[in-house]
C-alpha cells in the first residue's frame, strides 16, 4: 500500500486560500450560499392570509385621548364591480376612532392618508360594504368603517397616518401589502339572507366570522330591558327576536363558540352616579389571532381589545361612568340564562 503525496509547490498555495477562506469566515464576510440575502429586499410582516392579518392595534394615548384600531386590511383589484386606474390596487382599511376627550375630534380624508395620499371613499362608498362616516366624532363618541386607497404604484412598503385636529399624528404604522385578496362582494347579500333565514342551526353555521355575527347580532334583534336578571338561551332569543343585553351576548358568544372560538358571557353590577343599582352583560372572546377582546350593546361590531377580564371591566368604568363594580363579576356560558345576583337583578 502506498501513500500519494501533494507536490510542496501545490500545498501551500492551498493551505495559504483554506487560512485566508477560514479568516474571512469567522469575520462574517462569507455568506452561507444556502441563504442569499440581497441588500435592500423589504422584510414583510406577514405571509399570505386572507384579509391581510394586520393585528388590532389601538393607540390608547393619555395624552391625545383618542384612540384608534386598525381591525383589517385589504388589498383588492375588485371592489363591486369597480377596477382601480393604471393596474393598481384597492387598500382597505378597517377602522375604529373613539374620542375619550371633552371636545369633537374632526374626521375628514384629510386626516388620514396611506403613502402620503388622500382616501377615495367619496368615489366609492356607494361600493363599499361599511364606508366611513366623516364628520365630527363626538366626545364619549366612536366610529368604524371601511377607508379605501388606490396607490398608484404597487409597492411593499405601506405607511398609514392618522393625524389629529391640529396636524399632530395619531398613529403611524407600516403596513405589508400582502397577497392579492378579493373583497367580499357577498357579505351584504349574505346578511339579507341571513336575516330571512328562520333555521336556527342553519344561521349559527354560517356566522363563522365575529364581525359576520356582530352584525347579525345588532340588525336582527331589538333591544328590550325588561329589568330581569334571568333570560333567554340563544335558540330562545333567535325565535322571540328581543331581549336585553344577556341575550345579546349570549347570542353573540353561542355563535362564535359554534365555530371553535373561546367565548363566554361576563356579568358584573355597579351603582351609577345617582347610587341606582345596574347589571350588565358583555360578550367576550378570544379571537384568531389570540387577542382577547369584548362586545357590547349598543354595537356589537365594535369589538376592544383587552389583555384580561379585569381590563375589561376598567374599560367597562371608562364606557360607562362608574367606580367601581359591587363584587365580583361572574363568567357564564353562552346559554346561561340565569345572571343573577342573591336573587336580585
Amino acid at each position: 500500500m502506498s501513500f500519494s503525496r501533494t507536490p510542496s509547490g501545490i500545498l501551500f498555495p492551498v493551505l495559504l486560500i483554506c487560512l485566508i477562506g477560514l479568516l474571512l469566515l469567522a469575520a462574517g464576510c462569507v455568506r452561507d450560499s444556502g441563504s442569499p440575502v440581497q441588500a435592500g429586499t423589504p422584510s414583510l410582516v406577514a405571509t399570505a392570509t386572507s384579509p391581510l392579518p394586520v393585528t388590532p392595534s389601538a393607540v390608547t394615548s393619555g395624552e391625545t385621548g383618542v384612540n384608534v384600531t386598525i381591525n383589517s386590511v385589504l388589498r383588492t383589484d375588485l371592489i363591486h364591480g369597480a377596477h382601480p386606474l393604471d393596474g393598481s390596487v384597492f387598500i382597505v382599511v378597517d377602522l375604529t376612532i373613539e374620542n375619550h376627550r371633552n371636545v369633537n375630534y374632526s374626521l375628514t380624508p384629510s386626516k388620514v392618508k396611506l403613502n402620503g395620499h388622500q382616501s377615495h371613499n367619496d368615489e366609492m362608498k356607494d361600493r363599499l360594504e361599511t364606508p366611513i362616516s366623516w364628520g365630527p366624532v363626538r366626545s364619549g363618541g366612536r366610529t368604524r368603517g371601511e377607508v379605501v386607497f388606490t396607490p398608484w404604484d404597487v409597492a411593499q412598503e405601506l405607511e398609514l397616518i392618522i393625524y389629529d385636529n391640529d396636524g399632530t399624528v395619531l398613529l403611524k404604522k407600516e403596513l405589508n401589502e400582502g397577497p392579492l385578496t378579493g373583497y367580499d362582494t357577498s357579505k351584504s347579500e349574505k346578511l339579507r339572507t341571513l336575516m330571512q333565514n328562520t333555521n336556527f342551526t342553519d344561521v349559527i353555521q354560517q356566522l363563522d366570522t365575529p364581525f359576520l355575527a356582530a352584525q347579525y347580532t345588532n340588525e336582527k334583534f331589538t333591544y328590550f330591558d325588561d329589568r330581569s336578571c334571568k333570560g333567554y338561551t340563544p335558540q330562545e332569543f333567535f325565535i322571540a327576536k328581543k331581549g336585553d343585553c344577556s341575550d345579546f351576548a349570549g347570542f353573540f358568544a353561542y355563535a362564535l363558540a359554534a365555530h371553535g372560538y373561546d367565548a363566554k358571557k361576563v356579568s358584573y353590577k355597579y351603582y351609577d352616579n345617582e347610587g341606582t343599582w345596574w347589571g350588565h352583560v358583555v360578550a367576550v372572546f378570544t379571537d384568531k389571532d389570540g387577542q382577547l377582546k369584548y362586545a357590547t350593546t349598543p354595537d356589537f361590531t365594535v369589538f376592544r381589545n383587552v389583555s384580561s377580564l379585569d381590563d375589561l371591566i376598567s374599560k367597562e368604568k371608562v364606557r360607562l361612568g362608574f367606580k367601581e363594580i359591587v363584587g365580583n363579576y361572574r363568567i357564564h356560558d353562552p346559554e346561561s340564562t340565569d345572571v343573577c345576583y342573591d336573587g336580585n337583578r
